[in-house]
């Protein structure tokens, strides 16, 4: 796999979807990452491949779908602002419709954790009033990350908002996960994060 070209690479990358094989799209995954790592920049010829994947049913509704989510997580750094971009708008394109319950669950450290931003909050605000309760019930988990990675205080005060907003969702299994990450956050419920001044 280490002496592939970038065109038996998307070839693979291919092989693994149409076949439905996670091992192996985690084998290009890993590939894609020793790449990234020798160019010290996330390659553009597999970033829109990457990118191609996640507008495509069959990629969709793979299991394992997961596998290729976790190289953003890994190849953070080495994306650029403009592949991060693009990254955020495709990714809430294609979040409610993934078939893999753990995509939903690394889109929404993606979101919280690794983007952490006002534009990652407006995303999980739109995703929030989604119509399918599993999807919707990783929401809070991303509200959660982007809590503790607490960028600014208005940011932190906001997601803290939506959270505690999403303990009345009509879903019990959405109820349920906002208030496991309430628990974990250790917030009563009267008050947001001790740094967040709520009368700002």
């Amino acid at each position: 796999m280490s002496q592939m070209d970038k065109n038996d690479v998307g070839a693979m990358l291919n092989r693994a979807v149409y076949e439905g094989d996670s091992g192996l799209l985690a084998e290009v995954a890993d590939t894609i990452w020793e790449e990234a790592l020798i160019e010290d920049s996330f390659p553009d010829q597999q970033f829109d491949h990457i990118m191609d994947m996640l507008q495509q049913e069959i990629f969709l509704n793979l299991e394992g779908a997961h596998r290729l989510l976790l190289l953003f997580e890994s190849a953070w750094e080495l994306l650029s602002d403009r592949q991060k971009a693009r990254l955020l708008t495709e990714l809430e394109k294609a979040y409610s419709k993934f078939s893999d319950n753990l995509a939903w669950f690394v889109a929404s450290e993606l979101f919280g954790e690794y983007f952490g931003d006002e534009r990652a909050l407006q995303v999980l605000q739109r995703l929030k009033k989604g119509e399918e309760e599993g999807p919707r019930s990783l929401v809070p988990h991303a509200f959660e990350h982007l809590i503790k990675a607490h960028h600014s205080d208005a940011l932190a005060r906001q997601a803290y908002e939506e959270l505690m907003g999403m303990k009345k969702d009509p879903s019990k299994q959405v109820r349920n996960e906002a208030n496991l990450s309430l628990q974990r956050l250790s917030l009563p419920e009267y008050e947001a994060r001790p740094t967040i001044d709520n009368n700002s």
